[in-house]
């Protein structure tokens, strides 16, 4: 937020760069591409994909579901739009160890996941009451706060990335290609 006005701040990825913190949530509002198109049917929501910030010395990182649990550069969303929340976890430290922990682990992405998804949020049919190694993204994500000491209220064992944004709280940045 805005320390003068509390008002949301809009800017490029090379200007919010420096701004991300280790263990902030990035959700991504991808508008290309038909897998794109049919998360965003599915969840009834502009958001596509999620993944966890981690600093390491000046390269800004992301944890997030590669076949595996991966980590890559943040640099891959310099032409995306995505938005900012903030950490909800009090203590980042806790954040980064178990992102390490959870990499290179089997995490393959889980399609059947984004129908229990589709299916919960459009029909209200019930979802497991645990997920498996399998993960979609926002399940990642959550999996990675919740292992750090996170217990949001309400939150599915499968959520969808915008479901993951609701629970982690509100919008700090928005980061678009265009500026």
């Amino acid at each position: 937020m805005n320390a003068n006005n509390g008002a949301l701040q809009r800017m490029t990825y090379e200007q919010a760069r420096s701004l991300i913190k280790t263990g902030d949530l990035l959700a991504v509002r991808s508008t290309h591409g038909g897998f794109a198109a049919l998360i965003r049917w599915g969840t009834k929501s502009p958001y596509t994909h999620t993944a966890v910030a981690i600093w390491l010395c000046d390269r800004l990182m992301m944890v997030e579901t590669r076949g595996l649990a991966g980590m890559v550069p943040a640099t891959q969303l310099g032409g995306k739009d995505f938005d900012v929340i903030r950490c909800p976890v009090e203590d980042t430290e806790y954040v980064v160890i178990e992102a390490f922990n959870i990499l290179g682990q089997p995490v393959g992405y889980d399609f059947i996941d984004l129908l229990r998804i589709a299916g919960r949020l459009w029909f209200g049919w019930k979802e497991p009451e645990s997920d498996d190694r399998k993960l979609v993204c926002s399940a990642l994500s959550a999996a990675i706060y919740r292992l750090a000491g996170w217990k949001p209220a309400g939150l599915p064992a499968i959520p969808a990335p915008c479901e993951v944004v609701a629970a982690a709280g509100p919008v700090a940045i928005e980061v678009r290609s265009g500026g």
